[in-house]
């Protein structure tokens, strides 16, 4: 290929103005505003609309390395290095080499190869890049020792990466930096201090609800760690965890979800029906998945950290009742089947979320709060539902009638879907995460 036909090196040095857009978002929390297709590329990947960037990618002259980092984030990880090998040239920049060694290491990362990742990013952290491609090495390179099991290196990388989140509080990085930190901190079996972590990290987003999916992902999926080590099996973190994967148009972590599913409910019918309909699917196409799912199912075999939190979630779910794992396994068949894009209600944060919109909102009335939790997992006759929410044993229609009503009206009022059918109550299109 010429040099014509590779435009990151030619006026009006684009790879240059993408590296001062990223530079301006780590200083000011927010990406330039750029009236042109790589800055709306740009723009919608950080929101995290990963099908308009995807889609701008394929109807639209977009910047390589723009189209790569979506096809990265998306999970299509061939294509996504294809791409970057077009960008090879001796004529690049040390910060453009940089850029394009941190995404291939990356990729690393994301296909399992993760001594590939260490060495790549390495390489780049031993020529003293700048500030911010340096704060990003450092979380991945961490990323991979955590998983690699080397939790003393991975520990050593994230205080490295802490000094340096002092000169860029608003890089991508400081968040998952404590996301990274509470699992590490929770495998270390350090839970007092890595649930107040992920507290702290829940205020922070929850101070602004608006296109927060990608941190609520992250804060789950810490979450789901966390409770491991807990005995606690955090099946509606996982759920929650899908439906995010979805609506962000990550395919890859809707694969992990997906494989979470399979070993938190030791089901033979639920395994064999999510087998058939999805894990299979995201097996064939995903390297990343078929290696855990290999590693969690043959327990002779050597694990890794995250191999080892499938193995846990199993054995938790052997030791419930039969009747916990066939209810569990009823309500993981309707939320696969039966929901699009759900609402998301978490009563411990006091959040309602709508995927649909990527928008939410705080919710302070602890009685509401508190009916979301009565109906999580069930429909209730309204004798149950009152008895739940207000903690009464005796029921009368005719004086508890008004304020269930009233209750109802004020949740509806709230964006919560809350329906009163036949004698029930329940929650329509809903997932409460508790």
């Amino acid at each position: 290929m010429s040099k014509s036909e590779k435009p990151i090196l030619k006026s009006p040095n684009t790879f240059r103005e993408l590296l001062d857009m990223d530079n301006h978002r780590v200083a000011n929390g927010t990406l330039p505003k750029v009236q042109t297709v790589n800055g709306e590329v740009h723009q919608a990947f950080y929101d995290g609309d990963l099908l308009k960037a995807t889609g701008l990618s394929l109807t639209e002259s977009v910047h390589p390395f723009l189209a790569a980092m979506t096809l990265t984030a998306r999970g299509d990880l061939g294509e996504a290095q294809e791409t970057l090998a077009q960008l090879d040239s001796p004529d690049l920049s040390e910060a453009e080499s940089a850029e394009i060694a941190t995404e291939k290491s990356r990729i690393h990362g994301f296909l399992g190869e993760w001594q590939k990742c260490i060495d790549v990013s390495s390489q780049q952290i031993e020529r003293r890049p700048t500030g911010v491609t340096l704060v990003t090495l450092l979380m991945i390179r961490a990323v991979a020792h955590f998983e690699i099991g080397n939790f003393s290196a991975c520990e050593n990388d994230l205080k490295k990466q802490e000094s340096l989140l002092k000169l860029y509080p608003n890089s991508i990085s400081a968040f998952y930096h404590n996301t990274l930190k509470v699992r590490l901190l929770a495998v270390t079996e350090r839970l007092e201090t890595g649930a107040r972590l992920l507290t702290n990290q829940w205020e922070k987003v929850l101070s602004n609800p608006y296109k927060i999916e990608d941190e609520i992902l992250s804060l789950l999926r810490s979450e789901i760690t966390l409770r491991r080590h807990q005995t606690d099996l955090a099946f509606n973190q996982i759920l929650g965890c899908h439906h995010l994967a979805l609506a962000l148009g990550e395919d890859l972590y809707v694969g992990f979800s997906l494989l979470e599913l399979h070993f938190t409910i030791a089901d033979d019918g639920f395994q064999k029906f999510l087998w058939q309909e999805f894990l299979q699917n995201s097996c064939g196409k995903h390297v990343r998945i078929r290696q855990l799912f290999l590693e969690a199912q043959n327990t002779k075999s050597e694990v890794s950290p995250t191999g080892h939190q499938l193995r846990l979630a199993e054995s938790i779910s052997l030791q419930q009742c039969i009747d916990k794992r066939a209810s569990l396994k009823e309500i993981a068949i309707e939320q696969l089947l039966g929901l699009q894009s759900p609402d998301l209600i978490f009563p411990q944060h006091g959040l309602f979320y709508s995927l649909r919109a990527r928008a939410g909102h705080k919710i302070e009335s602890p009685q509401i709060l508190k009916a979301c939790s009565a109906l999580s997992q069930n429909r209730l006759s309204k004798a149950s539902f009152f008895q739940k929410v207000w903690e009464q044993n005796h029921f009368s229609a005719h004086l508890h009638d008004p304020p269930v009503k009233m209750l109802l009206t004020r949740m509806r009022q709230s964006g919560i879907q809350v329906r009163s059918e036949k004698g029930q109550i329940f929650l329509a299109n809903s997932l409460v995460i508790d």
